[in-house]
This record gives C-alpha cells, structure tokens and sequence, in this order.
C-alpha cells in the first residue's frame, strides 16, 4: 500500500470518528442536560411528597406553589413559556426550540373563544387545528373562519361518557367520544404538540386516561 493510499485511508478513520465525537457532542450539550433536569426536578418533587403526613399535610398544601418552584426552577429556565390570554383566562405553551417545526393543536372545547389559539397561529404559523365542541353555530364557525381549522361537532371525555344536552326540545345528544377515538377518527397525525382543554370538569379525570394512552 503506498503512502498516498494509506493517508487517505487514515484520513477517512480520522474523519469517520471526528463525526462521531461531533454527533456524542451535540446529544450530549442538547439532550443530556435537558433530561438531567427532568430527572433533578421529579426527585425533588418526590422527594417532598413523601415527607408529606397527615400532621404537616395542611402546611405542605400551602406551600405546595413554593415546592413547585423550587423543584422545577432550573427546569423551567431551559424552556421557553409563553402565555395567550383568552376572555377568561391564560393558556400556557412551551415554545419549540425551533420556530418552523411542526405544530398540531387539538382544542377539547371550544367555548366560543379561538383568542389563545389566534395568538398561538400568529407566533407558530404553520399550525394546524382541530376542535370539538357542541356549539357548532357560534364555536364551530368561529373555529372554522378564524383558525382555518377543522371542527367536529360533539364532546369529548373520559371513555366517551360525557353527555352534553341540545338546547333545542326532543333533540338527539351530540355525539360523545373518548380522546383515544377521537383522535383516530379525525387526527391524521403522529404527534400533538398543544391540547387545549375546556370540558366541564372532566379534564382531570381526562389526564389520567391520556397518561395510559400509546396513540402517540
């Protein structure tokens, strides 16, 4: 093998595991610190739930917005929260690192109010929206026009249990879906990227069933 040769074989090696070292870098420098920060702030989290007892459970409630701070401190400053206000209250999002990835937005609820999600389309323009909620003469043709978005009529709850009443006599219900059959009815899509919840008091209960969900 002459010299020439086996340089440019050296070459390539040297080239192969410099991109190697690169790519470790860059999992390391954006992914490894991230995740170590969610670690850190479920061990704080946990570990002050387990100190809570029936003699200091009142004091722990009270505090319980500080535990949160505290634990989620360092967490919350590697993401970028934004607020969009509505007619009554703020919705919460994180930002995405970059501003052209995808966006999906699912709304349970739409209420008559597309105010969130209007600011929400004019910072990700590239999302995309779908709704449900029984009003489809306000909340429907709100959610239609200015969102471009898609509406179903109907609600959406735990296991598809939640009955909404028409308002109009000797009408049918609306149509009542649990999130799982929802989303493979009307969302073509892999992944969500914001849910927006309004639903009467089911959202919690809602959670619980999303947490044990593999759709995505």
């Amino acid at each position: 093998m002459s010299v020439k040769v086996n340089f440019t074989h050296r070459s390539r090696i040297f080239s192969g595991l410099f991109l190697v070292l690169v790519i470790v870098y860059y999992h390391f420098a954006h992914y490894s610190k991230r995740s170590n920060l969610f670690d850190n702030s479920r061990s704080c989290l946990s570990d002050a739930f387990q100190r809570v007892t029936l003699q200091n459970f009142l004091s722990e409630w009270l505090n319980l917005n500080k535990t949160i701070d505290k634990c989620n401190k360092e967490l919350l400053k590697s993401m970028t929260i934004v607020g969009f206000q509505n007619s009554d209250e703020t919705k919460f999002a994180i930002m995405p690192k970059y501003l052209d990835s995808t966006c999906n937005v699912i709304t349970l609820g739409i209420g008559n109010d597309v105010l969130a999600e209007k600011q929400m389309s004019k910072q990700l323009s590239q999302c995309t929206f779908l709704g449900i909620d029984p009003d489809a003469k306000y909340s429907g043709n709100l959610y239609i026009s200015d969102l471009k978005g898609v509406y179903v009529q109907g609600v959406v709850g735990l296991n598809g249990s939640t009955k909404a009443v028409p308002i109009e006599k000797n009408a049918p219900l609306y149509p009542n879906f649990s999130f799982e059959n929802f989303i493979s009815i009307y969302y073509p899509h892999h992944t969500l990227d914001y849910l927006l919840m309004d639903i009467e008091g089911d959202e919690w209960a809602l959670m619980k069933d999303l947490i044990g969900m593999t759709s995505f």
